[in-house]
């Protein structure tokens, strides 16, 4: 299956690290809003219209008023790169046709200069592409936060 809804047991290495994590977090009750992912068979594939019905099902499940439409490389969200800000997200109306039209343009982000520049810059190569497709909200505050661990390996 290449349409996969976001509160299933993903494989990091079909749907990406972004996925993947938001996965976790919904089976761990955390509140996160609902989408799907399409996987990197699909992405290498590249044929879109094969699955618009598959896809538009899955939505309609989730029936939002919008959705965001998230990069979510395999290796994206890495130990050493986050790729942050380098590939493309996009806010889309609940068209079926808008979603797959975007899904196409994160797609054509995963070989834009800018990444091949940043792939070059930090020795890492992306392994392919899940794409998310996520209810949008409008929080009262959002933000981000990056960690980093200090601890050691035992030798």
């Amino acid at each position: 299956m290449e349409c996969l809804n976001l509160n299933t047991a993903l494989s990091v290495d079909q749907v990406g690290e972004k996925a993947f994590n938001l996965s976790k977090m919904i089976q761990a009750g955390l509140p996160i809003p609902q989408g799907m992912v399409l996987t990197n068979t699909l992405f290498e594939n590249k044929n879109l219209q094969e699955y618009k019905t598959q896809i538009k099902k899955e939505l309609s499940v989730i029936a939002a008023n919008g959705y965001m439409v998230r990069s979510s490389a395999i290796g994206e969200d890495g130990d050493n790169t986050s790729f942050a800000g380098q590939l493309d997200s996009f806010i889309v109306s609940n068209n079926i046709d808008d979603i797959l039209l975007h899904v196409k343009k994160c797609w054509d982000s995963y070989s834009s200069e800018n990444v091949l520049v940043y792939q070059k810059a930090k020795s890492k190569k992306l392994a392919g592409m899940g794409v998310i497709i996520q209810e949008l909200i409008e929080p009262d505050y959002a933000g981000v936060l990056f960690t980093e661990s200090h601890l050691q390996e035992n030798p």
